[in-house]
């Protein structure tokens, strides 16, 4: 049986929340994303509330594809401002849709005004094919006695029509 996940379950346990001051550059932070193999880093504003999100498609979009320096470009020009975030007790699939419907791939977790963490499209994901491995597992097992039980039962076939072929 699928259950509902909540998005801070998804977030790797422990895991460091990324962040970057507006005035770093551009260079400083693609370094940054490599170094941490992310896509996006969350923008914090002096008293540590969310002021916006960097993605690796802002710095395409508005620095490479532009031909601007990036050691010229500050963080603060070209992120996100307007930031979609989403509660700890928000479930993955709440999530996903505000991701889907506004074309993202990351949703910042806040809690009290402070980001707590950072939910991604692939963490989504990754929690679904974990989820559906296990159903699967389950029906396997389920078959698997069922054919113990009634030798046979595997040589049914059923056609389109749900009717059982003998």
């Amino acid at each position: 049986m699928l259950t509902v996940q909540k998005v801070d379950r998804l977030t790797r346990q422990h895991a460091e929340i990324l962040t970057i001051p507006a005035d770093a550059s551009i260079v400083h932070a693609a370094e940054m994303m490599r170094r941490h193999n992310v896509g996006c880093l969350l923008v914090l504003d002096a008293g540590g509330n969310l002021d916006g999100l960097l993605t690796e498609r802002d710095i395409i979009s508005q620095v490479v594809a532009t031909g601007e320096n990036p050691f010229n470009v500050r963080v603060g020009k070209v992120m996100t401002r307007k930031v979609l975030t989403c509660s700890p007790d928000m479930s993955a699939d709440e999530a996903q849709q505000i991701m889907a419907a506004n074309a993202i791939r990351h949703l910042p977790i806040v809690e009290n005004g402070k980001p707590v963490g950072m939910v991604s499209s692939r963490d989504i994901l990754a929690q679904q094919v974990s989820a559906m491995r296990i159903e699967i597992q389950q029906h396997t097992r389920i078959l698997d006695q069922l054919e113990n039980e009634h030798p046979g039962i595997s040589r049914l076939q059923t056609d389109n029509s749900g009717r059982v072929v003998i």
